[in-house]
Order: C-alpha cells, then sequence, then structure tokens
C-alpha cells in the first residue's frame, strides 16, 4: 500500500505528492500547438531532432507508436544495435491506449506537478500507485477515460483546458515502465529506459549537482558507436535540450571529439553577461570553455538555444512592459521572464563549469564545484548546487547587462 511506503526522499514530499495523485487529475502529454518543429519526422514523437552528427536525439514523451518509429529509425537508418531512452521528468508519468500523460495539481492543471527532492524510486512507485490505486479503479467504473488537454504557452497562466473522453479498459492502463517493457517484442534493438529526473517547475532550473556525476557515469557505461541517446521531457524544449547538451559534451570530452572553437562577438546577446564574464576571469581557460558550449548549444537548437533564450527573455519581458494593461498583470508577467532568464544565466554557468571539469577529470563534478565554492558564492550568491540565496549579488540583480 501506498501508506505504507518508506519513500527514500522526503517523506513529507512523497506524501503530499500522493495526496495530489488521489484524485486522478490527468493531463495529456501533447497538447494543442506541440509540434514547434516542422513537419514532425516521425509522427508518435513530437520535436524530434539530433545533436549534428552524433547519435544524440531528442524529442517529446512518444506515443507508443512513436517509439516504435523512432528505434526502427535508430535501427534502420542509423545502423545502432541498442538504445539508451533517458526520460528526463520528475513528475510520475502514464500510458493509456498508447499515449502519455500526468498527473496534475486539481488546483492548478496548467504546470507540471512540483515533485522535487524524490528518487527514481519514488517516483516509479508514485506510478504505480497512480495506476493500480487511482486510474485502473475509476476506468473500470466507467469503461472510460477522463483526461485534460491544454493549449502551447510558456506563460502557464495563458494556457487552455479542454476536458476529453476516451473509452478504455483498466489492461490499458499502464506505468511507463510497464509501457515500455509492453514493447519490447516489437523493437528490433534492445532499449534501455533510464530515469533522469530534472527540475522543472518553477522556471526550469539548473539540474542537481548529482544529476551531472550521473549523466558522465551513464555515458561512460552505457554508451559506445553502437548506441543511439534519446532523451525526452513532456514537450521536448527545456529538459531534453538540456539532456541532448550534456550528453553530448560528455560523449565529446570522454571520446577526444574536437568541438569546434570559434569564440562569438563579446555581446550579452552572446552569453556576455557580467557574472558570465566574472566566471571566465577567473577560470583558466574559461573563454575556451565558454566557446565550446556555445558551438554544442548551436548544434542542438532547433527547438531553443539555452545560450540565446537568455536574450530572448529580455525581449518578451520588454514587450509585456510595452503592453497596455494592468501594472499588477505587467510586473507579473515580466517577473516571469526575469525569473526564467535568472535560471537559464544560472545554468549557463553551470555548463561553462561542467565543461571546465569534464577537460580537467577530477573527481565527481559535485567534489570539483564544492572544492570552488567560492567562484559560486562571489558570483552566484549561493554555495555551489544550493538554490538558497546566500545575498544580494549578481545573479539576483540580473539585468541582461
Amino acid at each position: 500500500m501506498a501508506d505504507a511506503y518508506q519513500s527514500e526522499g522526503p517523506q513529507a514530499v512523497y506524501d503530499e505528492a500522493v495526496q495530489l495523485l488521489q484524485p486522478g487529475i490527468l493531463k495529456i502529454d501533447h497538447f494543442e500547438g506541440i509540434d514547434r518543429i516542422h513537419p514532425r519526422v516521425h509522427s508518435g514523437a513530437p520535436n524530434w531532432r539530433s545533436v549534428g552528427d552524433l547519435a544524440v536525439f531528442g524529442s517529446a514523451q512518444p506515443t507508443l507508436e512513436g517509439l516504435k518509429q523512432v528505434v526502427n529509425h535508430y535501427s534502420g537508418n542509423c545502423k545502432k544495435s541498442k538504445v539508451v531512452w533517458i526520460n528526463m521528468r520528475t513528475e510520475p508519468v502514464i500510458y493509456v491506449n498508447g499515449f502519455s500523460l500526468a498527473p496534475r495539481n486539481p488546483s492548478n492543471l496548467k504546470e507540471n506537478l512540483e515533485i522535487n527532492s524524490l528518487t527514481v524510486k519514488d517516483i516509479t512507485e508514485l506510478e504505480n500507485y497512480l495506476v493500480n490505486q487511482v486510474i485502473r479503479k475509476k476506468v473500470a467504473q466507467s469503461s472510460e477515460l477522463v483526461y485534460f488537454r491544454d493549449t502551447y504557452s510558456l506563460i502557464p497562466e495563458d494556457r487552455k483546458e479542454e476536458r476529453l473522453t476516451e473509452a478504455t479498459t483498466p489492461e490499458k492502463v499502464l506505468t511507463l515502465r510497464q509501457a515500455y517493457d509492453w514493447m519490447k517484442e516489437e523493437l528490433p534493438v534492445p532499449v534501455d529506459l533510464v530515469r533522469l529526473p530534472i527540475n522543472d517547475v518553477p522556471n526550469e532550473r539548473v539540474p542537481d549537482l548529482a544529476d551531472f556525476d550521473h549523466l558522465v557515469e551513464l555515458v561512460r557505461t552505457k554508451v559506445d558507436t553502437q548506441t543511439a541517446v534519446h532523451c525526452n521531457c513532456q514537450m521536448g524544449r527545456g529538459r531534453t535540450t538540456t539532456g541532448m547538451f550534456l550528453v553530448a559534451l560528455i560523449y565529446s570530452k570522454q571520446n577526444g571529439r574536437q568541438i569546434p572553437n570559434s569564440p562569438l562577438t563579446d555581446t550579452p546577446e552572446n552569453g556576455f553577461y557580467s557574472l558570465v564574464r566574472g566566471l571566465l576571469e577567473r577560470l583558466p581557460n574559461g573563454s575556451t570553455f565558454k566557446s565550446e558550449i556555445d558551438a554544442l548549444m548551436n548544434s542542438c537548437d532547433q527547438l531553443i538555444n539555452l545560450r540565446g533564450f537568455i536574450w530572448h527573455c529580455k525581449e518578451a519581458r520588454d514587450k509585456e512592459m510595452a503592453k497596455e494593461q494592468p501594472d499588477e498583470t505587467k510586473n507579473r508577467r515580466a517577473l516571469f521572464w526575469h525569473n526564467l532568464a535568472k535560471n537559464y544565466v544560472e545554468r549557463y554557468f553551470y555548463f561553462i563549469c561542467f565543461n571546465a571539469y569534464l577537460t580537467e577529470h577530477e573527481g565527481s563534478f559535485t567534489e570539483w564545484c564544492e572544492k570552488r565554492n567560492d567562484l559560486f558564492v562571489d558570483l552566484l550568491g549561493r554555495n555551489a548546487g544550493s538554490p538558497q540565496d546566500l545575498s544580494q549579488c549578481l545573479l539576483q540583480k540580473f539585468e541582461w547587462n
């Protein structure tokens, strides 16, 4: 029983998540307007793309038919003999009738559940609870699934929901692991499903230090020239692009693959913000490390450029400030973009540090950051790996300069 389960993460967080799952409020992953890359290459996997000529791919959470389509592509077109599939979602995911859904807070249908600090085992147990104790029981009573679908907008308050129903049976309600296991016989090569939950709510935060280290070990032990790596989140945008970029960077560094080093012009639009300049001044070869990650970001920017999006947030913020709207609305919407930009510039800061770490091959990334904690305290106003502010620093006062 779920109430007897001892969470590996904070028990209070797990218990609260169970309470949120009990109403069985679901939202389908493939919302109206999910396609930001046209046309779809694989009909069941929106926003599918690759990192240059590397066998590193990404997409939205696929339908089960979409899973089969992309794995067939990796086997047939790319001649790969195995797939490492990295699911980067912190929220529970289930499948019904072959398409994926995730639970939502009944009081906030517009955003994914904020479930942080739980382990992969905890999230898996939540999925088991949602399927066995909630959704299958509801379906057994009504022979239909009730769910919601929304429209695309980066600002959650602008999303619109519609309520939908679909006929189904309890045996067609599956956890994420059950769905992938059920597809095994239809796939031409083995698919190793790896869960790596990355912080998303609120405002797409930097991954935990342990997530960086997990990815390093994963690429080292599971990825070779015969492997295709596929990353996904819900839409295939922020967390997916982060995963694709990090896997490509790790693989390139571990295998001595040359990364182009063409420095960009020193402007804020190109990522030369005050706190980034401060890092480059204190980090040996910092400019090279920045140039390398800029090149990799450009090679996987079909949906979002992890550096360029920081400046995009400024343009979006300025548009909100220029609109004829009540001051309270204007300030709230402008603050959304400002906070998003701060999270992305912090993420950019960590990526430069991560590239330095990979080049130096010194212990774990966690250890590397802790040894250089003064960099993070001085420039971000936070201890390495911590989201807690210690002071009013460059990050808190960040204004795209």
